[in-house]
Formats: structure tokens, C-alpha cells, sequence
């Protein structure tokens, strides 16, 4: 089972629980700082325990005001007896790592906020210019940020992060990879993984550790590119694309991600250093799969021990996608990055790092991942709910997206209002759809008693405001699930 996973986890508890005793902290780190002659060496320590490896331009980025001496630092940081250097940089012990990190976090939460920040916005700037081994490269160093955070950390195994590296699965492996999913999965699941080696041999990714020989696989399934026949053979990748098609389908040319197979020779689906290569691997396609909607991760079957873990990181439990095989329940999580966008989700992930706005127990609500036909009654109840704050309250609009991303994780009804009356006046851009303005506006921004005294005052047969209201709200209906889909760039 998984060690201290899930909501009842300390949240004082990090890779060494140091928080959990400050008093022994200031001799420690006395100790590691001994030779920090100013508070600018001082800084660049602590950016140098933050970050998995640094460099000088690391420092130039990450150190407050201006770093005309990284240079400097950086040759007296990589002269410290604790401080290590590989091929991607320096870095130091584990244990000055540490205590270093535990230290600045207890003592002053707000410059450990800060100095993440920071050193975040510099790896998601190198992600933004990188592609292919690098990218890879940048993503684990951007997975290592999750360390220092008690909620989460006990997901990765952290002492085997460094050491896996991830390989394509080769002929020979399919026999070895093949049994390990039998062996913690049976027959049925080996059967169909042996499926989609053959239909998609790129998507499978094995881990590896020293040797050559595999020590798990993850397998990811492009559901957009299967046949409807490969998808009846499998009742998760089935359930998975149905699920995308009942709610937000993809459009055309829009991609849907399947992690569809986890296993660790050993562990399962503990963690592992095939847990840390699919996280790895998992963000690696986010960022490299540039028209992606939905992406699914399934076969978790301990999924209330794993729940906090994807509410952290934005992914919703998919309850009608769940699925079994040899009756052996698996849980679904989704998210859909039309909603939600990398750039937006990026931000979002600073703050859940550093453990602002999530906690034990603070399980985000994701935003309602509705078919078009729920969304569209969604939209008429708002028009007729449009001066009833406590109806709109109970909206399902209020967790959407096309209002979030107008008024963040905190709409209000009157949020909501505005949004409404936003897409209204749309109608005004163009002199031929006035008449349509004219019969949303007296029918919800400013009511009549009836539709009857509405259709009196704009001076139009009932039947043909009725037709101008109902064209009305089919444009207000559109305008609104395209920012849904897209946002507000549509």
C-alpha cells in the first residue's frame, strides 16, 4: 500500500519530517551555511536546494534584483564540500537539500513562495523553447518542484527520481512486459495490452534502471487515432472515448490521451521509479501533443488512496468512464485542456507546490465537464435566473469554464450576470441580429410581465418574437460553449 498517500497524511510530513521538529533545524542549517559569507550566498544555496539541478543561468533568473554575479556565485556554490555536479548541473546532498528547504519553509512561508516562484518561471520559460530530449529533461527538473510539498511528495519514490530513465519498448521486451502485466493484472488486461503494442508500439514506454533489462511499462493509447474495432476490444479505452463524447467531445483534429497500463515490476502501481517515469512522461506529452482535449488516466485500483493525488494536480474522478476487467473494478480521472489550459494549469501548479489554496482535505472542485445539450439548458435556466443571485448560485455555469476564465476560481452569481449579459450584447455587433438583441434583452435583462407584453412592446406579432427569442438564445447558447471549449479566444 501506498506510504502516508491520501487525505489523512500530516501535512507536516516531508522527505525527512523536518518541519515537524524547527528545533533542530538552526544547527543543521548552520551547518550547511557555515560558509555563506552574505545573504546573497545565503540565497543561492536556497535556490540550489529548491531546484533539482542548477546552472549559472538558473541563478541569473531565480536571485532577486540584479545577478551580474552569477558567475560568481555559481563557481563558489559548485566549490562547497555538499554540493555535487552531473551533466545538468549542480546539486546538493540530499540531506543539505533538505534541511535547507524545511528550514526556509517553517521560518518564512512567503520567500519560500517567492523563491519557488521563481525558479519555476525560469524552467517553465525553458519548456517554452525546448523540444524533444531536452524538453524531456526540463520536465523532470519541473516534476522535482513537487518534493517539497507534504500533501504529495509521498506519491513519488524520490530516491530512485534521478536513476530511471525512460526507453522505447524494443521486440524483445514485449514477452518480459507482457508477463509483469499478467502477473499483477491477469490474462484479460495482458491480452489487451499486447493489443495496442501492436495497433500503437510508440505509446509504450519502459522503464529502465541500470541494466537493460525492463523493470515496468506505462502505456498510453491516442484514442482519436483507434478504430471503432480496437476500441470494442478494450472496455476501458471504450468507456474512456465514450466518456469524452458524452461530455466536450473533441473536434476535429482534437486529441484524446489514454494512460491506459501502470506497472512496476515490483511495486505495481506504488510508488516506483515507473510511477515517477509515467508522472514524467504523462506532462512530457501535455506539453508535446499540441491539439490535446481530454486526457484519461486509468487503471488505479486503489483510486481513494490516489484521489487527492489528481485533485492536486487538476484531474477530476470520472465516474461514468469507470470500467472493469475480469471484474476487477478500475477508476478513471480526467481533464480536459480545453478547459483548463496548460498556461492556466501552470499557474495553478505554483501555488499547489508551495501549498497555497490545497491542503489535506481541500479537494479542489474541478470545473464540470458538461455535454453540449447539459450546458445549453444550463445557459436558458441563467437567461430566466438572470436577477436571482441564489438560483444562479446553484448554477452548473458557476463551475465552467467560460466563467472561470472571466472570473477565476471565485465567480460570483454576479460574475455569472455579467457573463450572461457579455453574451447578449454580442448580438449587437451586427445590425442584422439587433432584432434578436431586442427580444433576449426584454425578455431577461429587462422583463416584461409575459411574453405577450414583450412582444407588444417591441411591436411584433407573438410568433415572430418568439422566433426572434429563441434565435436569440441558440447564438447566446454557441457563443458561450465556444469560450467553453477554446476560451475566450474562442
Amino acid at each position: 500500500m501506498l506510504a502516508q498517500a491520501g487525505p489523512d497524511a500530516d501535512p507536516l510530513d516531508d522527505p525527512l519530517d523536518l518541519a515537524a521538529t524547527p528545533d533542530v533545524l538552526p544547527p543543521l542549517v548552520q551547518r550547511f551555511a557555515a560558509d555563506a559569507p552574505t545573504e546573497r550566498h545565503r540565497e543561492t544555496l536556497q535556490i540550489a536546494a529548491r531546484a533539482q539541478f542548477t546552472t549559472e543561468a538558473l541563478l541569473r533568473a531565480a536571485l532577486p534584483g540584479e545577478s551580474d554575479d552569477a558567475a560568481e556565485l555559481f563557481a563558489w556554490l559548485r566549490g562547497l564540500s555538499f554540493v555535487e555536479q552531473g551533466p545538468h548541473g549542480v546539486f546538493p546532498h540530499d540531506l543539505a537539500r533538505d534541511v535547507i528547504v524545511a528550514d526556509l519553509r517553517w521560518r518564512d512561508h512567503a520567500a519560500f513562495a517567492d523563491l519557488h516562484r521563481r525558479v519555476r518561471s525560469h524552467l517553465v520559460e525553458r519548456i517554452a523553447a525546448s523540444e524533444g530530449a531536452t524538453l524531456r529533461q526540463v520536465v523532470k527538473e519541473s516534476m522535482f518542484l513537487h518534493r517539497a510539498n507534504p500533501l504529495v511528495s509521498s506519491y513519488w519514490d524520490w530516491d530512485t527520481f534521478s536513476r530511471v530513465h525512460a526507453d522505447k519498448m524494443a521486440p524483445d521486451d514485449r514477452p518480459r512486459l507482457l508477463e509483469m502485466i499478467e502477473r499483477h493484472e491477469g490474462a484479460e488486461s495482458a491480452a489487451i495490452a499486447e493489443l495496442w503494442m501492436e495497433r500503437q508500439p510508440d505509446g509504450f514506454v519502459v522503464a529502465r534502471m541500470g541494466g537493460s533489462e525492463p523493470i515496468g511499462v506505462a502505456g498510453v493509447i491516442a484514442l482519436h487515432e483507434a478504430s471503432g474495432t480496437d476500441l470494442k476490444m478494450d472496455p476501458g479505452a471504450l468507456s474512456m472515448w465514450e466518456h469524452a463524447q458524452r461530455h466536450s467531445p473533441p473536434r476535429p483534429g482534437d486529441q484524446v490521451r489514454a494512460a491506459r497500463f501502470l506497472v512496476d515490476d515490483d511495486a505495481y502501481q506504488d510508488p516506483s521509479p515507473t510511477w515517477n517515469l509515467a508522472a514524467i512522461a504523462q506532462l512530457f506529452d501535455i506539453l508535446s501533443w499540441p491539439q490535446l482535449s481530454w486526457d484519461f488516466i486509468c487503471h488505479f485500483a486503489d483510486a481513494d488512496a490516489f484521489e487527492p493525488l489528481f485533485s492536486y494536480v487538476d484531474y477530476h474522478r470520472a465516474r461514468d468512464a469507470e470500467f472493469e476487467v475480469e471484474g476487477v473494478p478500475r477508476a478513471v480521472f480526467a481533464h480536459d485542456w480545453r478547459r483548463v489550459s496548460i498556461e492556466r494549469w501552470l499557474d495553478l501548479m505554483i501555488d499547489r507546490e508551495v501549498g497555497l489554496g490545497f491542503g489535506p482535505g481541500a479537494v479542489a472542485p474541478p470545473l464540470l465537464a458538461l455535454s453540449k445539450a447539459g450546458f445549453g439548458q444550463a445557459v436558458r435556466d441563467g437567461l430566466r435566473e438572470l436577477h436571482r443571485p441564489e438560483a444562479l448560485e446553484a448554477n452548473p455555469l458557476m463551475r465552467s469554464r467560460a466563467l472561470s476564465d472571466r472570473a477565476g476560481d471565485r465567480a460570483t452569481p454576479e460574475n455569472l450576470r455579467d457573463l450572461l449579459g457579455q453574451a447578449i450584447d454580442t448580438l449587437r455587433a451586427d445590425s442584422r441580429d439587433e432584432k434578436l438583441h431586442r427580444a433576449l434583452s426584454r425578455t431577461y435583462v429587462r422583463p416584461a410581465r409575459t411574453q405577450e407584453l414583450a412582444a407588444e412592446t417591441l411591436g411584433l406579432p407573438l410568433s415572430t418574437y418568439r422566433r426572434h427569442l429563441k434565435r436569440g438564445v441558440e447564438r447566446v447558447v454557441e457563443w458561450l460553449w465556444q469560450r467553453e471549449l477554446y476560451g475566450p479566444e474562442g
